[in-house]
């Protein structure tokens, strides 16, 4: 988990803000993991507007935004939209952040 402060607004407030246009209709979890803390580590899908695409993982499409960061324990796959996003200057990272917290 990571947290930042974007302009003195937390990053969280935003990331919730674009779960909120994304999210339509059911989120499903699939656990992956059960964390030291006990807190269980899951990928979330949410169902696309059209029956033809496919769900959207709603970790990736944070990450791919800026709006969240990749574990370090984090599939390739959100990892390297991480890299994308920064070079993109996307989200947080189009920001000057206060600190960032892994």
């Amino acid at each position: 988990m990571a947290a930042a402060a974007i302009s003195g607004r937390p990053c969280a407030a935003i990331a919730r803000c674009a779960l909120k246009t994304i999210i339509r209709g059911f989120v499903r979890c699939l656990p992956q993991a059960r964390l030291a803390d006990r807190s269980i580590s899951a990928v979330c899908y949410v169902d696309a507007s059209s029956h033809t695409q496919p769900p959207i993982d709603l970790g990736a499409r944070l990450i791919a935004e800026g709006l969240a960061l990749a574990a370090p324990e984090a599939p390739f796959e959100y990892r390297a939209l991480e890299r994308l996003a920064e070079a993109n200057r996307r989200g947080l990272w189009g920001f000057q952040v206060d600190r960032v917290i892994r």
